[in-house]
């Protein structure tokens, strides 16, 4: 007798299909913004770089934007953050409109005196003049500070606009679109905000949704959290709370009474982003230990894998920044491109998760990482300790030094390799099923019964714990009426009903599944 078995797994309650006409008209004009915008920041960047540059990044309110290159003329000037320009060659000056109309009558190399406003010592503010030399803005940082996070902002729209025409019908799908519409906003105005500033109130306003919208996507997905099906206020909440930051903000945005009064409110909404993206991981950590079916435990891996490989490069400048205490500059060409991975991997969770080995994939990343993580500070902590005893600061290039770490690695990298995959393997798979004793209990308890019903009963128990299955139907082929019909179920509501269901061996259902000998997953959509 020849049988097939096809198990029928429930769609997690985040997979539903819901008709909110005006949440897929709110995504819309998200993406529809995003769009606009990030078609109106390339042309705002090239022409605010054609006008002479003062040598510094200004806020709106001409604060100094921090974090300057170091050929920049404000170094050499002593400008740093919070200073503030409040004249140009006599000419009183209050925000970024008024300095480039002035700055229009001036070419590069020209020489600008700036009277600043500046912080002193046991509070309060002191004026000082300052002298600049005019420049062209540099093409390198030009690349650095703009192109590079408008790219990632492109990339996160193209998802957000992909995941949305094929899963906007379910939460998960417009969640993930809203989120990446406002990601694409904050990346798109980003550099604007400290150049001609026309998108600043966009990406004030951006940024606390950005984290709302991060904190909504864990409630939903991979599954839909009990306390939120009972309580949907709780879907509204993260975006309460942005709403309050985004309007606080904008407020105080052009006070003129105070014009730092932005920064608390920029700070609080700068925590928010830090916090959704905790919750968001937090939540996706507790799917995985806890998930509700084998589809949610693998959507959980490939996001899991995204979010170490997306971060990891931030994680080892913090180590060896701030921990080692070693100089190591941030470069944004190094640790924004991988930032692309954490919503690649959510919408390929969303739209095709089961096309990856996602165990093998994800168990293997983490082993690189930490190995990575181990070789590289390792290496900068013998530097440092040699570097105090010898009392020496140039060793990174030294041969010695080099060739002894070297073989270092060779001797010991295939054993920590080792050690470092057990490690993993029983941190994260500490609940993974073993197979084979799951296989010679099932044989066993097949040679003390002959009797069919109860082998079905035995074999969908054993399938349903291990893949999660919530619910599961066995067909067997009968040969007199050349059909495969419905045997055995389990956790089926209404079994009768499943009696009009049946396949004939020329079907294309049956054919597939005996020529591919793979496993056929029903979604809702």
């Amino acid at each position: 007798m020849t049988e097939q078995a096809i198990l029928l797994d429930e769609p997690p309650k985040a997979q539903k299909t819901k008709r909110t006409p005006f949440g897929r008209a709110l995504v819309i004009a998200a993406l529809a913004l995003a769009v606009g915008i990030n078609l109106l920041a390339p042309g705002l960047a090239l022409s605010w770089a054609r006008q002479p540059f003062l040598g510094t990044l200004l806020e709106h309110t001409l604060v100094v934007a921090g974090r300057p290159s170091a050929d920049w003329a404000s170094i050499e000037a002593g400008l740093d953050h919070p200073d503030r320009i409040i004249e140009i060659d006599g000419l009183p000056v209050a925000n970024g409109s008024q300095l480039w109309k002035i700055l229009r009558r001036y070419e590069a190399d020209d020489v600008v005196s700036l009277k600043v406003e500046s912080p002193k010592e046991g509070g309060g503010w002191q004026t000082r003049q300052v002298s600049l030399r005019l420049a062209k803005f540099p093409l390198q940082d030009l690349f650095t500070r703009f192109l590079i996070a408008y790219v990632i902002g492109l990339i996160y729209l193209a998802l957000g606009i992909w995941v949305f025409i094929v899963k906007g019908h379910r939460t998960s799908g417009r969640s993930f679109a809203f989120f990446c519409a406002c990601l694409a906003m904050l990346t798109g105005s980003y550099f604007d905000i400290i150049s001609s500033h026309w998108l600043i109130r966009v990406w004030t306003a951006a940024m606390p949704l950005t984290a709302a919208s991060a904190i909504h996507l864990g409630l939903v997905f991979p599954q839909e959290r009990t306390f939120i099906g009972r309580r949907r206020i709780l879907h509204y909440l993260p975006y309460i709370l942005a709403a309050i930051l985004a309007v606080w903000s904008e407020l105080v945005l052009f006070d003129t009474a105070n014009p730092r009064a932005y920064f608390e409110a920029w700070r609080w909404s700068f925590s928010y982003c830090g916090l959704g993206v905790v919750i968001f991981l937090s939540l996706l950590l507790w799917t995985r230990l806890r998930p509700k079916t084998a589809e949610i435990r693998q959507q959980a891996r490939i996001i899991l894998l995204g979010s170490i490989v997306a971060f990891a490069p931030f994680l080892i400048w913090v180590t060896v920044s701030s921990i080692i205490r070693l100089e190591f500059r941030f470069q944004a060409a190094i640790f924004f491109p991988p930032l692309v991975l954490f919503p690649l991997s959510i919408a390929y969770a969303i739209v095709r998760h089961r096309l990856l080995d996602v165990n093998l994939v994800l168990s293997q990343g983490l082993v690189y990482l930490v190995l990575t993580t181990l070789v590289v500070g390792s290496y900068f902590l013998i530097l440092n300790v040699l570097g105090q005893v010898l009392h020496r600061t140039e060793l990174a290039s030294h041969p010695v030094i080099l060739a002894s770490f070297v073989l270092l690695l060779i001797l010991f990298m295939e054993p920590l390799r080792r050690r470092t995959q057990y490690l993993v393997d029983r941190v994260f798979y500490k609940d993974r099923p073993n197979y084979r004793q799951r296989l010679e209990k099932f044989s066993r308890a097949l040679t003390a019964t002959l009797d069919l019903p109860r082998l079905l009963d035995m074999f969908l128990e054993q399938v349903g714990t291990l893949m999660h299955a919530e619910r599961g139907i066995i067909y067997l082929f009968d040969p007199e009426i050349n059909e495969y019909t419905p045997q055995r179920t389990w956790n089926i509501p209404h079994p009768d009903t499943l009696e009009a269901i049946r396949f004939r061996d020329r079907d294309s259902t049956i054919k597939w599944l005996k020529d591919s000998a793979k496993a056929l997953y029903l979604t809702s959509s």
